[in-house]
């Protein structure tokens, strides 16, 4: 199981975040994310469990995503690249890289 931190503290698994996605007006900072991924790394050297990380909002174009990856990559190391401990909560980014590869404006999330 892949835990996924929620910001009332209490863990859900990975399944829990894909049935019910939480809305809220607040969004990701690249601020918010390095303390996340510090406490997470805390928490792996304390227990051994790896905790997935899902910034969402506020991710609007490649660049945002790329500070993510790249927080994420030099506090947490390369094994959480990958989809079972890091994603992007961005629909609109998403959207935005379909739009370009089809050539006309998406909206599929």
């Amino acid at each position: 199981w892949v835990l996924w931190l929620r910001p009332s503290g209490r863990p859900s698994t990975l399944a829990d975040q894909q049935a019910q996605p939480s809305r809220s007006s607040a969004s990701a900072t690249p601020e918010a994310a390095l303390v996340m991924c510090q406490a997470i790394k805390e928490y792996h050297e304390l227990t051994g469990i790896k905790v997935g990380f899902k910034p969402a909002g506020g991710i609007n174009c490649v660049n945002d995503a790329l500070i993510y990856y790249t927080i994420v990559k030099e506090v947490l190391g390369e094994e959480w690249l990958n989809n079972e401990l890091f994603r992007l909560g961005t629909s609109r980014l998403a959207n935005l890289l379909l739009s370009e590869i089809k050539g006309e404006e998406m909206k599929f999330f």
